[in-house]
């Protein structure tokens, strides 16, 4: 009698009801994660959409493919927009490996000064950027191999070219999906009318004349404005100047100096294994390469073609 006055009661109803509803909930939280991998995008860009280009390679993987991602957790503690967009480099990694039904694994390495780990990350190619003074290299790259030991690799992601992650990704995989690339020759002794000249020159782009119009400037001058410098009229290049020992001092990380100070915390180290490794590290390895070079042979960082216009649709993927 009391326990049918109990569930007869509005609290017992009431607490039968949130009972049941949190018994739904879980369930449907399961069987989601265990049959559903796909997710809700409601970003207004669809950052986490993969394109039917992208879906498409997927599919055509038939060896198994390793994606190691390579990102030092002290980047993103010292500079936080880089751990907002490695957050986002490694959901989209993981959407990968969710459409590509066990043809990817994903592998995550977090790279400490002077181990194992920055070893591999330095012999796959990934480059080590120096987070302060004192040299230590971070690192935030991604390396790929197949079944047949090809490899790729995205050095190091760069946020300017956050809104082309999904096409770098792409192309990484689709070089390892499809290693061979098909080679057609064609013959013929039918005349071949070749491609007329541009009626106008490339250079400067109808954007690049129209903002040198309202603002004086230009995407290349404003991205290097103490190594470039030149005057647009009538959409042609009046004038155009390029400081090479300028754009040297921004190009070159690597040099005299860098060596010096590597070489002083070489010496002034005690520990004979720590010595050891310091000198075969990448950033003492480098700084000894660059003294092998000529100022005028390294000295272009190629931001100006980076914001170039020039080209920029065919570099969208479809």
């Amino acid at each position: 009698m009391e326990l049918y006055r109990f569930f007869a009661s509005r609290r017992a109803v009431a607490i039968t009801a949130l009972v049941l509803i949190g018994v739904m909930l879980i369930s449907a939280n399961i069987v989601a994660g265990r049959f559903f991998a796909s997710r809700l995008d409601l970003t207004s860009e669809h950052l986490y959409t993969l394109s039917p280009g992208t879906r498409n390679t997927l599919a055509k993987i038939d060896e198994p493919i390793t994606l190691r991602f390579y990102y030092s957790t002290r980047l993103g503690d010292e500079v936080p927009s880089y751990g907002v967009y490695a957050q986002r480099v490694r959901e989209m990694l993981d959407q990968y490996v969710a459409k590509a039904h066990g043809r990817l694994r994903l592998e995550v390495y977090n790279p400490q000064p002077f181990s194992d780990v920055e070893d591999r990350a330095v012999a796959f190619g990934l480059k080590g950027v120096p987070l302060d003074a004192q040299g230590e290299q971070v690192y935030f790259g991604l390396a790929a191999t197949n079944s047949t030991d090809d490899q790729q690799v995205i050095a190091f992601f760069a946020p300017d070219r956050e809104r082309f992650l999904e096409y770098d990704l792409t192309k990484l995989v689709h070089a390892l999906a499809v290693p061979k690339k098909t080679v057609v020759g064609l013959i013929t002794t039918l005349p071949l009318e070749p491609d007329a000249p541009l009626a106008e020159p490339a250079c400067p782009h109808p954007g690049c004349a129209a903002m040198y119009r309202r603002i004086g400037t230009t995407p290349c001058l404003r991205v290097c404005p103490a190594c470039l410098a030149g005057t647009v009229q009538d959409r042609r290049i009046q004038t155009s100047t390029y400081d090479r020992e300028k754009c040297h001092s921004r190009a070159q990380t690597y040099g005299i100096g860098s060596f010096q100070k590597g070489l002083l915390q070489i010496v002034n180290e005690d520990d004979p294994a720590r010595r050891r490794t310091m000198i075969y590290s990448d950033f003492f390895t480098k700084s000894i390469q660059s003294l092998g070079f000529f100022r005028d042979s390294i000295a272009q960082c190629f931001e100006c073609m980076r914001v170039c216009p020039v080209g920029r649709k065919y570099r969208k993927l479809q």
